[in-house]
C-alpha cells in the first residue's frame, strides 16, 4: 500500500484535518500491524479557493462491489417538476455524510492510507 504523497505546502493543513476528524470520530486510526482486507489511497488536490481537499481513490472497490439498483429519477428530473414561479432553496449539507454511520461488516472496505 504506498500513499501518494501529499505536497509540501498543505501536509501540516492535511495533518490537521486528520487528526480534527479522528477527534470528532468521522475517521478512526488503523492500529499498527492490523491486517486489512482492504487500503484506497488518499488522493489530495486543490479547492477552488487553493485549499487541500482530501479524497479517497475507491476505484478498484467499486470494480470489486456488487451494485444495486436504483430506479429513482434523477435529481435534474426531480427538479425539473418544480412548477414555475414557485420558490427553490439549496441545502448545503457539508459533512452531513458524516452523521450516517458504515455497517461494523463493511468498515473495513473504508480504510485508506495517508501516509
Amino acid at each position: 500500500h504506498t500513499p501518494i504523497q501529499v505536497p509540501l505546502h498543505w501536509e501540516e493543513q492535511v495533518k490537521s484535518d486528520l487528526d480534527r476528524d479522528c477527534a470528532l470520530w468521522v475517521l478512526e486510526k488503523v492500529p499498527i500491524n492490523t491486517p486489512t482486507t482492504w487500503c484506497a489511497r488518499m488522493i489530495v488536490v486543490p479547492k477552488q479557493n487553493g485549499e487541500p481537499r482530501r479524497t479517497v481513490d475507491l476505484q478498484q472497490l467499486n470494480k470489486a462491489s456488487v451494485r444495486q439498483t436504483h430506479p429513482n429519477r434523477s435529481p435534474f428530473m426531480l427538479a425539473s417538476d418544480v412548477p414555475a414561479g414557485t420558490k427553490k432553496s439549496v441545502l448545503d449539507v457539508w459533512n452531513s455524510y458524516h452523521s450516517v454511520p458504515v455497517v461494523e461488516a463493511d468498515r473495513d472496505k473504508l480504510c485508506f492510507v495517508t501516509q
